[in-house]
């Protein structure tokens, strides 16, 4: 699609405070052209509304856009020293907007595609959309292997690695870290 073949977007100006130059327009155009490519809406069914204004006091410029859609009304505001790169922040706003709202747009088709199908989940449906029932090979039923048990060394307890089996174990408990008591004196500990 060519430049020539992009449906032109309608957009007024509003100024406060201010008085647009020539160079201010044209950079406006660029941006509105810019903003143009991301708009796949039927004709006259999309506005955009430009509003600058200048502060009274301060050197600050605001700049505030308005698009009106079909479905929804998008607005960023952005304030600048300058009035074109206010303008400019002002655009990504809007078209980081724009992109969020498709996202949610095709979510929502998505969705409601998906319970038609009878799908139950969105990995379900691009199966599904895609046909790989049609020509995707069948899986391999997955092998059943034995989770594999890791060998201990002969003198380590498995519930806390690192620590020797009867000989520490019993002293932990001695120590208050146990239930059970400690062997009498003179008998051997267990192994």
């Amino acid at each position: 699609m060519t430049t020539s073949e992009l449906p032109v977007l309608p957009w007024n100006l509003v100024a406060k405070n201010l008085h647009p130059h020539e160079q201010l327009r044209k950079k406006l155009r660029q941006k509105i052209s810019k903003l143009e490519k991301h708009l796949h809406f039927p004709a006259g069914t999309v506005h955009l509304h430009l509003a600058l204004e200048k502060h009274p006091k301060k050197p600050l410029f605001t700049a505030a856009l308005t698009l009106r859609l079909p479905s929804n009304i998008l607005r960023s505001e952005k304030q600048a020293a300058d009035p074109i790169p206010a303008f400019e922040r002002a655009v990504k706003a809007l078209l980081r907007e724009l992109a969020g709202l498709k996202s949610e747009q095709r979510l929502f088709v998505l969705s409601v595609f998906a319970l038609a199908t009878g799908c139950a989940n969105l990995a379900d449906l691009r199966s599904e959309l895609r046909r790989e029932a049609v020509w995707k090979r069948p899986s391999a039923a997955p092998r059943y292997t034995k989770p594999r048990q890791r060998a201990l060394p002969n003198n380590r307890c498995p519930q806390s690695i690192g620590v020797p089996s009867p000989c520490v174990s019993l002293l932990l408990l001695d120590f208050g870290c146990g239930t059970t008591p400690r062997p009498p004196s003179g008998q051997a500990l267990p192994r």
